[in-house]
C-alpha cells in the first residue's frame, strides 16, 4: 500500500509540475500555439535532466553495484517512472503544438523518436518486479540507455542550426549534444569496468 502511495505521489507531482511550467509559460506568451511549443521544450529537457541524473548515477556506480540495494534499485526505479510520466505529459504538449500549427505528427522521420517514447513508456512496466539484475535485464537496461542516448544526441544535433521560435542560443544545444557524448562515455567505461563482477 506505502509503494502505490508513494507511485501516486510522485505521479502526482510530476503532472502539477508540468502544469505549473505551463501556466508559467502562458504568463509571457498569449499565443497558444507557442505556449505549448515552449512548455514541450522545457518538459523534454526535465527528461533530460532526469535522464541525466539517472545514468551519471550508473556510471559513477554500475547497474550491479544499484541491484545489490533494496533502496537503490527502488530509487533508480523511480526515477524511471518519473522520467515514464513526465515525458508522457511532455508528448502531450508536443501532439498539442502539433495539433495548433497544422503540422503532421506522424512523419517517417518521427519513427526513431517514437521508438523512444515506448522504451521510456514501457521501463517502469518491465522493471516493476526485477528484483535480481539478471543478464536479461542488464541487457535491456544497456540497450535502451544507448538508443535513448542516441535520440537525445540526434535530437540537440539537429537543433543546431533550425530555424525554431525563440530558440535558444546554439550554444545550449552544443552543450547539450556534448553532454549526451560524455554521459555516453561514461557509462561506457562502468560497462568495460564492471564486466568482471558476478551477477
Amino acid at each position: 500500500m506505502k509503494k502505490a502511495q508513494n507511485i501516486a505521489l510522485w505521479v502526482l507531482a510530476v503532472v502539477v509540475g508540468e502544469m505549473v511550467l505551463f501556466w508559467g509559460v502562458g504568463q509571457f506568451f498569449a499565443d497558444k500555439a507557442i505556449q505549448y511549443q515552449l512548455t514541450a521544450r522545457y518538459s523534454a529537457r526535465v527528461s533530460l535532466g532526469l535522464f541525466s541524473g539517472l545514468y551519471l548515477w550508473v556510471g559513477l556506480e554500475g547497474w550491479k553495484t544499484i541491484y545489490a540495494s533494496n533502496q537503490k534499485q527502488t530509487v533508480a526505479w523511480t526515477v524511471w517512472l518519473v522520467l515514464a510520466v513526465n515525458h508522457a505529459v511532455h508528448f502531450y504538449f508536443l501532439a498539442m503544438t502539433h495539433h495548433l500549427l497544422g503540422w503532421e505528427l506522424w512523419t517517417g522521420k518521427s519513427l526513431g523518436g517514437a521508438i523512444g517514447y515506448v522504451i521510456i513508456l514501457i521501463m517502469p512496466l518491465i522493471l516493476w518486479d526485477k528484483k535480481e539484475l539478471t543478464r536479461g535485464v542488464y541487457a535491456m537496461l544497456l540497450f535502451a540507455f544507448v538508443y535513448l542516448e542516441m535520440i537525445f544526441f540526434v535530437s540537440y544535433l539537429g537543433r543546431w542550426n533550425r530555424d525554431l521560435t525563440l530558440a535558444s542560443p546554439p550554444v545550449v544545444y552544443q552543450a547539450c549534444a556534448l553532454w549526451v557524448v560524455l554521459l555516453f562515455l561514461l557509462n561506457l567505461r562502468r560497462v568495460w569496468l564492471d564486466r568482471g563482477k558476478s551477477w
